[in-house]
C-alpha cells in the first residue's frame, strides 16, 4: 500500500511507505517528512524523481531487495480494492492501547485520484496538522503524470473517504516528486490530528503499517520489522534516507 502509514505500538507516526512494487518496503522516515514539509513550495518540484528511484535500485543490488516492473503507463484498477493484514479492530489492533488505535483509526483516511471517470491511482493518507488546519500527508503517486515521471498531471479530480466513510473532495496544496510525498487539504472536516514535530526519532523493533482502502473504507493493519542497514561507502545521498520494514501489504500498480 503507497504512502501506508507507519506507527510505532505507542501510537508515535514512524513514516510513510515509498515504494510499494517492491518485496521489502521501503519508507521515508518522518525526520525527513518533517524537513520537507517545512520547505514545501510547488516551484521546487522539478526535482526529477528517475534519481531517486535510480538511487533505489543500486541499493536493490547491494542488498537483494527485488524491484518488480509493470508496463509503461500502466495501472491496475483491479488491485485499489485489494486489502492487506488485519481488519480494525481484529488481530494485530489488539496490541495497540485502546485509546491509541482509535486514534488512529480517526486520522487515516483513503485517497484517489480521477481524469474525467478514470480512476489513476489510490492510496492511503494521513491527517496531520499542517498551518492549523487537518490536511492529508499522502503519495505524490496521487498526480503524478504516468508518461513523465518528473510531472504531474493537471485538471485531476481528487476524493477523499474519510473515516465515517464520507467522501469529500481534495486540493492537492503542496508535492514533491522527490521525496514522493504530498499534501491535500480539505474543507468542513474537524478531527484533533497530530501536529508533526522536529524531533530525531530512534527507530528500532516493530512497526506496523496501515492502511484504508478507497472502495470499501476498510481499515487494515499489519506488523513488522524496522531494518537499516545502507553501506555508507556504496550508496549515494539519497540513499541515507530510506530505511525497510517487513510489513507486507498490498502492492498497488503504480504508473511506470
Amino acid at each position: 500500500m503507497q504512502s501506508g502509514t507507519l506507527f510505532e505500538f505507542d501510537g508515535n507516526f514512524v513514516g510513510m511507505n515509498l515504494f510499494s512494487n517492491m518485496e521489502t518496503p521501503i519508507f521515508l522516515p518522518r525526520d525527513i517528512i518533517f524537513d520537507r514539509l517545512n520547505h514545501f513550495q510547488t516551484s521546487m518540484e522539478k526535482i526529477i524523481f528517475p534519481m531517486l528511484l535510480k538511487s533505489v535500485r543500486h541499493r536493490k543490488r547491494l542488498t537483494g531487495v527485488e524491484l518488480h516492473s509493470y508496463p509503461e503507463g500502466s495501472t491496475s484498477v483491479n488491485t485499489f480494492g485489494e486489502q492487506f493484514g488485519d481488519e480494525y479492530p481484529t488481530g494485530v489492533w489488539g496490541k495497540f492501547k485502546k485509546e491509541v488505535s482509535s486514534n488512529i483509526s480517526e486520522i487515516v483516511v483513503a485517497v484517489a485520484s480521477f481524469h474525467g471517470e478514470t480512476k489513476l491511482f489510490a492510496c492511503t493518507g494521513f491527517l496531520i496538522n499542517y498551518d492549523g488546519c487537518p490536511t492529508i500527508l499522502t503519495s505524490a503517486s496521487l498526480v503524478r503524470d504516468p508518461d513523465g515521471a518528473n510531472e504531474i498531471v493537471s485538471g485531476l479530480r481528487i476524493e477523499v473517504l474519510l473515516p465515517n466513510k464520507d467522501h469529500t473532495v481534495g486540493e492537492l496544496e503542496h508535492y514533491s516528486l522527490h521525496y514522493n510525498v504530498a499534501l491535500v487539504s480539505i474543507k468542513n472536516y474537524n478531527v484533533d490530528c497530530p501536529k508533526l514535530k522536529c524531533e530525531l526519532m530512534r527507530y528500532c523493533g516493530t512497526v506496523v503499517a496501515v492502511g484504508r482502502c478507497f472502495e470499501s473504507g476498510i481499515l487494515m493493519a499489519t506488523s513488522g520489522e524496522f531494518i537499516h542497514d545502507c553501506d555508507e561507502e556504496s550508496i549515494d545521498s539519497d540513499c541515507e534516507y530510506f530505511s525497510y520494514t517487513t510489513c507486507r501489504t498490498t502492492k498497488l500498480a503504480v504508473p511506470s
